[in-house]
């Protein structure tokens, strides 16, 4: 019964040509050979290779004349086509890291064979098998579903373009609500940088396609070029190969074991802190904060006291670093080989952090003990592969690159933390209950650090809300198509992650500090690439563990002596420098 309505059924189809039979291609993705149910690239057929065999003469008997010679061919699904094919097959029905096109431009998995010709008009059936024999999983007859690929022409031009600036000023005077205005253009928009033009990502599902399923078709962009003059090839601006072998031998260090040993130096830290203040006085909280999450960071990465005078030249210059870095990926390279004092203090800063860090790699390696640190750890790393540890001047771009990382977010994302607090008190007198309850007065340790649920819900907004890193950049390998766009290698692709976490179509509200929209929406559940404040798949930030302990000691350590308000007078001014942070924060300390 089920070959003649299926024979019908193809009777039935239009004869603008004759009708023929497109067998998968090989080179296609493995869901579409294998015709895995909910995991091919089309219709999502399950395999049943009795029941197809079985029905196989049924049709060859009860086909169309054109169809029946390649009846008896019919492989686990087949896709019947019209005289020309179209574009089939979205996006949202194929495996990660594949475009799921039953006709069209092949899996860049497998490297399959190119695309036929696009039709303004098609005819497709899908059948597969039942268990009473083959099974017709529809026919499509009409306009083509998926518009043709467009090019580079086609997509818009951000407003406010100045001749030879392009949108520097713009991006200058506030990146984050530029980028975010964007969104209103489209999910790629033209953004120039001086001369250099890139495309601005404004769409999560956009942004997830080059962070992931696209991922090996990109590396970093122009930005991340500009920084390797000064970081080097370390884990943030290095690609391919060799970054999957530096994050593979830089992971252990971030293991849960060694994270339970920092988290004692990031109590102790914290501790000194909050053992200086008075009753009354008022505290600069940014300036604070940076000094503590510079302590944090130099004290895990170098525990004992070798290289004591080396350590001091690092947290004397790591601030003047800090604050060039922007102006380094922005300017010229030439700029920094002129005699402009700025420019000098900032070369000077950068070449004796470089220097103050190779001491003490070279202190490490010739006392050989473990010191319970960052540097111990990298120091003893093995590649698997090879056996091969990390060169001293390998090692020297992994520190400078994460202690750099470590101390400008976190010293941000804290500062911020205790700001919205002080703007919404009863989160504020929420949150310090929660930290009695679970410490008693104690110190906090590792083990506590999953237990409070609100402090983490108001760490989770405050990431969401005032993510420090203003943008990234990557830059394709090879033609791609992103979105519904076809772009050549080389392009170079912007997008702000605090730009994705204000968009209102996945949170309600978005500008409003809510860290209970957590509780009604925990982020397993949001569209994939709508919340990333560590980035996400193989760039995915090495050590967002170490993060999440020290915002975590930090803010439950103080809270629980302390009740921060915004000194009167104060208005606070965030600015725009490596990362996003208050000029100053001035805080009223009241004991609890």
């Amino acid at each position: 019964m089920h070959a003649r309505r299926l024979g019908q059924r193809l009777a039935d189809l239009p004869q603008r040509g004759r009708a023929r039979w497109r067998r998968p291609q090989p080179g296609h993705c493995a869901g579409e050979r294998e015709g895995l149910r909910g995991r091919g690239c089309s219709s999502g057929v399950g395999a049943h290779a009795g029941a197809r065999d079985a029905a196989v003469p049924a049709l060859a008997r009860s086909g169309p004349r054109q169809l029946r010679p390649i009846a008896a061919k019919v492989p686990r699904r087949a896709v019947f086509v019209g005289p020309r094919t179209s574009r089939l097959g979205h996006e949202d029905r194929a495996l990660p890291g594949c475009r799921g096109r039953s006709a069209g431009p092949p899996c860049r998995r497998t490297r399959g064979p190119g695309p036929e010709p696009a039709a303004d008009r098609f005819h497709r059936m899908v059948v597969g098998p039942s268990r009473s024999g083959i099974r017709l999983h529809g026919i499509e007859d009409g306009m083509t579903t998926t518009p043709p690929l467009g090019g580079p022409d086609t997509i818009p031009i951000a407003p406010g373009k100045i001749p030879a600036l392009g949108h520097a000023l713009a991006f200058r005077k506030d990146p984050i609500n530029f980028l975010t205005s964007l969104s209103a253009i489209g999910e790629l928009v033209k953004v120039y940088l001086g001369p250099v033009q890139t495309y601005a990502v404004t769409s999560p599902r956009v942004v997830y396609q080059l962070l992931v399923t696209e991922a090996a078709h990109f590396e970093n962009g122009r930005i991340f070029d500009k920084m390797r003059g000064f970081f080097g090839n370390g884990l943030i601006t290095s690609n391919g190969a060799f970054h999957r072998r530096q994050r593979r031998l830089i992971q252990p260090a971030f293991s849960q074991k060694n994270i339970t040993t920092y988290t004692e130096v990031m109590r102790r830290e914290i501790g000194e802190l909050v053992a200086s203040w008075q009753e009354g006085t008022v505290v600069d909280i940014q300036a604070a904060t940076d000094d503590l999450s510079l302590r944090i960071g130099v004290a895990t990465l170098f525990k004992t006291e070798l290289g004591t005078s080396a350590k001091e030249t690092v947290k004397e210059c790591l601030p003047v670093v800090l604050r060039g870095l922007l102006v380094r990926t922005l300017l010229p390279d030439v700029v920094f080989k002129l005699p402009i004092p700025g420019i000098q203090r900032l070369n000077d800063a950068e070449r004796r952090l470089r220097a103050a860090i190779g001491e003490i790699i070279r202190t490490y390696r010739a006392d050989g003990a473990d010191h319970e640190d960052i540097l111990s750890a990298l120091l003893a790393a093995r590649d698997d592969e090879t056996g091969e540890g990390m060169s001293d001047a390998e090692v020297l771009d992994e520190v400078v690159s994460l202690v750099l990382a470590a101390t400008e977010t976190n010293s941000s994302v804290l500062a911020s933390f205790f700001y919205r607090l002080a703007e919404h008190p009863e989160i504020a007198d929420r949150v310090s209950a929660e930290i009695d309850g679970v410490l008693g007065g104690r110190q906090v340790q590792y083990e506590d650090l999953t237990k409070f649920k609100h402090t983490l819900n108001a760490l989770s907004e405050v990431l969401r809300l005032d993510m420090p890193v203003d943008m990234f950049m990557r830059r394709a390998t090879e033609e791609v198509v992103i979105g519904e766009t076809r772009l050549p290698a080389g392009s170079e692709f912007i997008f702000s992650i605090p730009a994705l976490h204000r968009n209102p179509d996945v949170y309600p509200d978005p500008l409003q500090f809510d860290p209970d929209r957590w509780i009604r929406r925990p982020a397993r559940d949001l569209p994939r690439g709508s919340y990333i404040p560590f980035g996400t798949g193989g760039r995915i930030c090495v050590g967002n563990a170490f993060a999440w302990a020290e915002l975590t000691v930090v803010a439950t350590t103080v809270l629980a002596k302390w009740r921060l308000t915004v000194a009167p007078g104060a208005k606070p001014k965030r600015v725009h420098q490596a990362s996003t942070h208050f000029t100053s924060l001035p805080m009223a300390l009241e004991a609890r």
